[in-house]
């Protein structure tokens, strides 16, 4: 999985996602990408795989780890935008 940023200044104006994983994974990029959108940087920090399961009204048991990947995917994102900023 791979998400992409647009920020204006600490904020997501745009989040797009890829994948080619199962319809579970791609249920949580289409889902994290919008729950990302017009929250801060800090904001989107803090979502765990347990806020984006419940904002898909949950998973099987057996592809909650999609979740895992969605939230840590992000977070990779969101460390190279900060890194993209300060260069």
């Amino acid at each position: 999985m791979q998400i992409d940023l647009r920020l204006k200044g600490e904020v997501i104006q745009e989040a797009r996602f890829t994948t080619d994983g199962c319809r579970a994974t791609i249920a949580c990029g289409g889902m994290i990408t919008r729950l990302i959108r017009t929250k801060t940087l800090a904001e989107a920090q803090g979502i765990t795989p347990d806020d984006l399961i419940a904002a898909l009204d949950g998973l099987p048991e057996d592809h909650e780890h999609c979740a895992e990947l969605a939230v840590n995917t992000l977070r990779q994102a969101i460390k190279n935008a900060v890194d993209t900023q300060g260069s």
